[in-house]
């Protein structure tokens, strides 16, 4: 479960560091602030994102083994 939380959190920065404009010392302390300011509707379409991604993943490692 550890590694999936560590994605998904992975996947949360990406998406921030596409948005982020400004130094990268403030990113950090952004980061947190925009995960703060997330509201519902965003937290679940952010998760629904991060499952397709995941199934592209699991779909692609599923056509090499054929």
């Amino acid at each position: 479960m550890e590694k999936d939380t560590k994605e998904f959190e992975d996947f949360l920065q990406e998406v921030h560091g596409e948005q982020y404009v400004g130094t990268d010392d403030m990113m950090p302390d952004d980061y947190e602030e925009w995960l703060q300011d997330l509201d519902v509707d965003m937290w679940i379409l952010l998760g629904m994102r991060f499952a397709l991604k995941m199934q592209e993943k699991i779909i692609n490692k599923l056509q090499k083994t054929l």
